[in-house]
């Protein structure tokens, strides 16, 4: 077997990859159904591979794609997790962000992640909201997904903290997706001098600052009014949640 057969059939084109319009997703879901088609890949290639070197590094790269499924099962249900508590919490907020469209009317799909604390590199980032255009259009959202969609990054503490820090990013979400291209205009400009600063995003007459403070006075209004109806709040968040079976 010709070695560039074996990497043609086994990369695959993120857009390879389509979703439904329905629900804040689970952006591991989308690791998950890439490792799925991979080991596919490699299963096909096994059944007509006739070399045996080529045999061994095959079952070599197939183990590789099985732990990085589980560790991408294992993180997915942890932000399945989150979410769902979050929805439970602040559903007002959940279902906003869920239905969002941008400037043209456009449905906007908002990908969550809880990833290690390492992924960030900066000190003092413990979370993340991208900012980008398509190229289509300057009201259009873009991500590493697809374009009309938004990527979301929290970092995994202790789960209230993720849930707050959840709050914030789409507190962020529900000002710069309606508004990206007068928004990317003022950040640019606000921006400048400060190229590596966590206040990006957060100075005091941003736009989308003051909408993750009205947000989060939102949640906290919310959670209040949750722990006062649900004395279990803690304990619920550990219990067992349906996991799609395409996931499992």
């Amino acid at each position: 077997m010709r070695p560039y057969v074996f990497i043609i059939l086994t990369i695959i084109s993120f857009k390879s990859i389509h979703y439904a319009y329905c629900d804040i997703k689970n952006g591991y879901e989308f690791e998950i159904k890439l490792a799925d088609q991979c080991l596919r890949n490699i299963d096909s290639l096994m059944e007509i591979c006739t070399d045996d070197d080529q045999m061994v590094k095959l079952k070599m790269h197939r183990k590789r794609i099985e732990y990085k499924r589980k560790e991408y099962q294992k993180k997915y249900l942890i932000t399945h997790r989150i979410l769902k508590k979050f929805k439970d919490i602040a559903p007002e907020i959940y279902y906003t962000v869920d239905r969002i469209r941008d400037y043209e009317k456009n449905v906007t799909d908002i990908f969550v992640k809880i990833v290690d604390k390492s992924e960030f590199n900066q000190e003092g980032i413990l979370a993340t909201t991208n900012l980008a255009q398509s190229e289509k259009s300057e009201h259009r959202y873009h991500s590493e997904y697809c374009d009309g969609s938004v990527s979301v990054k929290v970092s995994n503490l202790n789960e209230w903290k993720t849930l707050e820090m959840l709050a914030h990013e789409f507190g962020h979400v529900l000002y710069q997706v309606p508004n990206l291209a007068s928004y990317l205009d003022y950040y640019y400009k606000a921006y400048l001098k400060y190229k590596h600063s966590i206040s990006k995003g957060h100075g005091r007459y941003d736009p989308s600052h003051q909408s993750v403070i009205n947000t989060l006075a939102d949640y906290s209004d919310s959670m209040r009014n949750y722990l006062s109806t649900n004395k279990k709040g803690v304990e619920s968040a550990y219990c067992e949640i349906a996991i799609p079976a395409h996931i499992q």
